[in-house]
């Protein structure tokens, strides 16, 4: 049974015995203009693979109502359009039929879709062609309701802890943001963690949108490049209370694109983890606390790249890294309406480790040449 459930957290309750999960994958195909794989293992070392029903991108994705849900873009080989996709499975990801997306048109923006699921229902939240996001709802991937985005700009979605988060960067009041629901439908925006400071912009000269959400044993942790030259996380135990800690690695503020910015926050062996990226080279950055307000960084032998989130699958910790600068995207001519494709010289590897302390490379099945969506999902 997928219960679909995405969360940092692997906790045994007292007790109890362990919970299973199985980790999803889709993203980029080796092959430019092929199908994107949905890749899944709960072991790094066997997997079952499948593709989905169109050539491009594979963005995110999601399981629950025992479905799974795709979303990306529709590019050919010459990257020359941009379409959203969306694709279900009703049979373990074994094969993907294809559903229109509720948002249409054409992309606008590589960073698409992104979809969780919780409380019964698949959320999406999916740029328009101006790039500001808008929120639907579906029980099962094929009908979708819009909603009403609790503010103006960009967000991801996820289902953390039982509480639905919409997080990304408020264009009209220049801040990192972020919103939570109850129920996936109506979202409430919570208070800015960090305040604007005039002037800035979510591309360049230091403000950048929260990016990432996670909890771990027993706090909800939030993280984003504030405008203060560092990457800081917020954590809180009970989304009203947050107490605010800088990480242990600074920013490049000069840069127009691939700033600074923390990956994720896992707990393992008795420790937190946090990830993310310097946004200069070496880029990549792990570091350990044991009460989210003293880090240390963590030398390992992993090669130079963004770390994207820490995922605690139980009995290892799973990080993704991304070589070299760490943002393609897509946007449109907004003369001639042509979908332009900036590539970037970026490559992934894959790590984990048992210990928390030795990281070893996994290989996963060459049929991806990146990962962009990962979920961790309940068997």
């Amino acid at each position: 049974m997928l219960a679909g459930i995405y969360d940092d957290l692997l906790m045994a309750c007292g007790g109890a015995a362990r919970i299973a999960y199985k980790l999803m994958l889709t993203g980029e195909p080796l092959t430019p203009g092929g199908n994107p794989p949905v890749i899944q293992t709960n072991n790094l070392s066997t997997f079952t693979t499948s593709s989905l029903p169109w050539t491009g991108l594979g963005q995110d994705l999601a399981a629950g109502n025992e479905l799974i849900v795709a979303t990306g873009s529709e590019i050919s080989g010459s990257w020359t359009q941009g379409n959203f996709a969306l694709a279900v499975s009703g049979d373990g990801g074994a094969t993907f039929t294809r559903y229109a997306h509720p948002q249409g048109g054409r992309s606008s923006f590589f960073a698409g879709s992104s979809i969780a699921f919780g409380r019964g229902l698949f959320v999406l939240a999916t740029p328009d062609l101006s790039g500001y996001f808008t929120i639907y709802t579906s029980p099962d991937g094929s009908a979708w309701t819009a909603r009403s985005a609790p503010f103006i700009g960009s967000a991801q979605v996820s289902f953390v802890n039982g509480v639905f988060f919409a997080f990304g960067f408020d264009t009209v009041n220049n801040v990192a943001a972020y919103a939570t629901s109850s129920d996936g439908v109506s979202f409430a925006r919570r208070p800015d963690l960090w305040p604007s400071a005039g002037g800035a912009t979510a591309n360049g000269s230091g403000a950048a949108p929260i990016n990432s959400v996670d909890f771990s044993n027993g706090f909800w942790i939030i993280g984003a490049h504030p405008q203060n030259g560092n990457v800081e996380i917020a954590f809180s135990t009970d989304l009203a209370n947050f107490t605010k800690q800088a990480l242990p690695w600074g920013n490049n503020v000069s840069l127009v694109q691939g700033t600074a910015y923390v990956g994720g926050v896992a707990y393992f062996k008795g420790l937190y983890y946090a990830t993310g990226s310097t946004g200069v080279a070496p880029y990549r950055q792990i570091a350990t606390s044991v009460d989210l307000k003293s880090w240390s960084p963590l030398a390992t032998s992993i090669n130079n790249g963004g770390l994207g989130a820490p995922m605690n699958m139980g009995d290892r910790l799973v990080l993704f890294l991304r070589t070299g600068f760490p943002n393609d995207y897509i946007d449109v001519n907004g003369n001639t309406g042509a979908t332009i494709y900036h590539p970037t010289n970026v490559d992934f590897e894959t790590y984990m480790t048992t210990d928390g302390a030795t990281f070893g490379q996994a290989a996963l099945p060459t049929l991806l040449w990146r990962p962009i969506g990962f979920k961790l999902i309940s068997t």
